[in-house]
């Protein structure tokens, strides 16, 4: 039952954009981004191939592919709270199982296969859907916020990271980093987090049904009365039929393949142009701290211009950027293009994307909707990290590799020019 009295104090949307900025903070903090951290210590000392720990590093996404239409379709049913809690505790036993690390099995099991339950309920899939049901007018925003909490969350524990690894080894610091989702997520997950606004008598935005009443009776005859706000609600059917669906998966693949191989190998190739494991830290501090403003800002931004035209615009700097920083001469080049140049443009990648589909599909289905594309997503997010690797094994340089994706940045801007075009193409009624 809706509630027709006064809206509370602080909307519980904006408790459930608290637990989507911590949740993401420990997804990245403690996930791919800050994996590069490891990689050449864990490699050095258990003797394996680059493109053999991406492998068995990337085993994580290829489960995940499988287990996200089931994670999506949840979220809609039961709501976020206990696949939040369940990935969060299950995380922070993955990480103090990697200290236990000694062959490639192990990692596999620990990282791939253990450690792929303990990050669906951290992930954009669970908490994306989750805003786009409680917020419409201000979902930009919503989202700018919790998606910041990725790059917060990276910057946050990467001196921690650096401490513990420099200190005591990757093995302790993988142990210690296992209590962090525990302290963090599982609390306020606990405390806050609800499926849907009308399962507190609310509606999303904070809106309350006495609004409107409220609203008439204020309202001077003969003005005219504001126009609510029209969404549609595809199935998952409709969904699959429509062109601009599959125009936004080839995007999202594209992007993806992109998007993983700067998160996995940007630290490796820091080292590898000559720059020190604390020149690389701090380019990857730049990054962040661009990337967290530009969440904020492309989100604000969003609930005021197109989508459309800010995700073609967020892709084309994208790619300019890339091109502009392979082969850095020095490392202040190296800092302006893959630290601000690419944290201002494709720090916000990750905001604009669940926006497209929440703007374009409604949020009714948006987890089921997003469920069914994550796969291709996930997939792709494999391949580009793989595909890098082979690139450096091959020519002993990552600069053929960054290229491409800087093309595939370029591409995936067309794909999302068409999908605007034909957005309308099989849309129900609002």
């Amino acid at each position: 039952m809706l509630n027709t009295g006064s809206r509370p104090r602080i909307f519980h949307g904006w408790y459930i954009v608290a637990c989507g900025f911590l949740s993401q903070g420990m997804r990245v903090g403690l996930g791919a981004q800050t994996f590069g951290f490891f990689f050449k210590p864990m490699i050095d000392e258990l003797g394996w191939s680059r493109s053999v720990m991406t492998g068995a590093l990337l085993a994580r996404d290829l489960v995940r592919a499988g287990a996200s239409p089931a994670f999506g379709y949840a979220v809609d049913r039961y709501g976020p709270r206990f696949l939040m809690v369940g990935s969060a505790v299950v995380l922070g036993i993955s990480l103090m199982l990697l200290s236990q690390t000694r062959e490639i099995w192990h990692f596999v099991l620990f990282y791939g296969v253990i450690g792929t339950f303990g990050i669906p309920g951290l992930s954009y899939s669970v908490i994306s859907p989750t805003i786009a049901k409680w917020f419409i007018r201000y979902r930009g925003r919503a989202t700018g916020i919790a998606t910041a909490g990725l790059n917060l969350g990276a910057v946050a524990l990467t001196p921690l990271i650096l401490f513990l690894i420099r200190e005591f080894g990757w093995r302790t610091a993988w142990f210690c980093l296992g209590f962090v989702p525990w302290i963090v997520v599982v609390p306020p997950s606990l405390l806050w987090l609800r499926r849907q606004p009308e399962d507190m008598g609310l509606l999303p935005d904070g809106a309350t049904p006495s609004d409107t009443q409220e609203a008439d009776e204020k309202r001077e005859p003969g003005s005219e009365r504001p126009e609510p706000i029209e969404e549609v609600s595809w199935t998952v059917g409709q969904a699959l039929r429509a062109p601009a669906f599959w125009l936004l998966v080839a995007f999202e693949v594209l992007s993806g393949m992109s998007i993983g191989a700067l998160i996995i190998h940007r630290i490796p190739y820091a080292t590898d142009l000559g720059f020190s494991d604390v020149q690389a830290g701090i380019s990857f501090g730049i990054y962040g701290i661009c990337a967290f403003v530009a969440k904020l800002a492309w989100g604000f931004l969003a609930d005021r211009y197109s989508i459309w035209r800010l995700a073609i615009i967020a892709l084309i700097c994208s790619a300019v950027s890339i091109f502009t920083g392979v082969g850095s001469a020095s490392v202040w080049q190296f800092y302006a293009t893959f630290g601000v140049m690419y944290g201002l443009t494709g720090g916000s990648l990750v905001v604009i994307g669940p926006l497209l589909w929440a703007a374009h599909f409604g949020r009714a289905h948006q987890g089921t909707i997003r469920g069914v594309m994550s796969p291709f997503y996930l997939i792709a997010s494999i391949g580009g990290p793989m595909f890098a690797a082979l690139v450096f094994d091959f020519l002993g340089s990552y600069d053929a590799a960054w290229r491409v994706f800087a093309g595939y940045f370029l591409v995936s801007a067309v794909l999302v020019w068409l999908a605007g075009r034909l957005k309308d193409r099989g849309a129900p009624e609002s």
